[in-house]
């Protein structure tokens, strides 16, 4: 009897322990975001971004059109990453729609999702959604996701088209020049794809805020997810930090909430080819043979290691695989080189590779620390020059000192910044 009341003691402690552990619950957060300008349908992109040990499931949403009113929707199909037709149920009049059996949004993945709209007005006029998720398979039954950022659901009227130096003719320009209300100068170069795939002309959108100290800067990233384009973005003038005495550094946010310093680029010049798979890769493969003979006419030489190479993946639709260039020997007499490599760094997904397939410089830094994004991952923005002039009190957009006598306030008064970014992704960018 003894023996059966220690046992039933030994359960009763492990299950009070049990319930003092810490919850294994996640925190549920999602965003939704229109990667393109114009166009019908819209395609949305929902990303689950939880966070936690538990699991969080977006199984259920609600997709409102807010303004302009009177747009209504009037089908919804999920094209990615398998394609379905959900159950769609409308709402307020069709402005609204609930969207069920579809397979659940996992945490850390995204589901793209084609909005038809109607009734739309003559005119290019800006078209704001809001979108909700549950966990439920019934809406609204189950646990919220917390929306993180609600910025990239206004679907702009595309203000022009860029298109790579290597297309002829129109339509669109390579270049574009966008001006703020209060004195933001953004400027748009677009080169050829950071992988080297064949380049599409894209629609693009450049906004502004109402202090012009932040520019979210948008293109057609479902015809294009790998398009490198440079912005020279001149902001409007702004005080010294009082706190450090120096002008704050350009940032950028992914999610519209947390933001983190630009880093310096690997280099200024645009992705260009080294050289050319000698043959296939699997996903593990650390030996790899690449040669110079079919480069184009005027691509760089490969430094000396280590240096990072992305790799176009044959699989469609993924995302090109970064490496690292560890050891390096030759050229032979055929320009061919024996090159060691480390393989899907930048947490770039491992992936498969064709024969011919281009190897291409990097200008995009990884992070190394949490003040540039995330440790370890590729970052999708970089500078390539970063430049302070100084402006007087009274200068154009420059005030004058709250207070003379305070000394924490510096003499300098204001400063210019102006900086020259690589972007490859959709992008909120701000100088504080």
């Amino acid at each position: 009897m003894t023996s059966l009341r220690k046992l039933f003691a030994l359960f009763a402690v492990m299950a009070l322990a049990a319930f003092a552990l810490p919850s294994m619950a996640d925190t549920k957060n999602f965003y939704a975001e229109v990667p393109s300008v114009g166009g019908n349908p819209v395609y949305m992109v929902v990303h689950n971004v939880s966070t936690g040990n538990g699991v969080s499931t977006i199984n259920s949403m609600q997709v409102c059109v807010s303004s302009p009113s009177g747009v209504t929707i009037t089908n919804v199909q999920k094209t990615a990453p398998t394609a379905e037709t959900p159950t769609m149920t409308p709402a307020a009049g069709g402005t609204c729609v609930v969207l069920t059996n579809f397979t659940g949004i996992v945490k850390a993945s995204t589901a793209t999702f084609a909005i038809t709209l109607s009734n739309l007005p003559p005119s290019c006029v800006p078209i704001v959604f809001t979108v909700g998720a549950n966990s439920g398979n019934a809406w609204p039954k189950g646990d919220v996701f917390n929306p993180t950022r609600t910025d990239l659901l206004t679907v702009g009227c595309s203000q022009g088209i860029l298109k790579c130096p290597s297309i002829a003719g129109n339509p669109g320009e390579t270049t574009a020049h966008e001006t703020g209300p209060n004195g933001n100068v953004t400027d748009l170069t677009r080169f050829e794809n950071k992988d080297l795939s064949a380049c599409v002309a894209i629609p693009f959108s450049v906004n502004f805020s109402n202090q012009d100290r932040t520019v979210s800067i948008l293109w057609d990233q479902l015809s294009q997810p790998f398009a490198a384009l440079q912005s020279d973005t001149t902001w409007p003038p702004a005080l010294i930090n009082p706190l450090t005495g120096l002008p704050d550094r350009t940032q950028y946010s992914l999610d519209g909430t947390n933001f983190y310093n630009v880093p310096t680029c690997l280099s200024s010049d645009a992705p260009a080819q080294y050289a050319t798979l000698n043959g296939a890769l699997n996903a593990t493969t650390t030996a790899i043979s690449i040669g110079t003979a079919s480069n184009p006419v005027g691509s760089p030489s490969m430094p000396t290691p280590p240096f990072a190479i992305i790799v176009p993946s044959n699989v469609a639709g993924a995302h090109p695989e970064r490496m690292l260039v560890t050891g390096l020997i030759g050229p032979d007499v055929s320009g061919n080189f024996a090159a060691t490599v480390v393989r899907h760094t930048g947490n770039t997904p491992a992936t498969t590779h064709s024969a011919g397939q281009p190897v291409v410089s990097v200008v995009l830094p990884i992070a190394i620390n949490s003040t540039n994004g995330t440790v370890g991952s590729q970052v999708p923005v970089c500078i390539i020059q970063e430049t302070f002039t100084t402006q007087n009190f009274g200068a154009p957009g420059c005030g004058t000192p709250s207070d003379p006598q305070n000394t924490a306030e510096p003499l300098m008064g204001c400063f210019q910044a102006r900086s020259i970014l690589w972007l490859l992704g959709d992008l909120l960018i701000k100088q504080p």
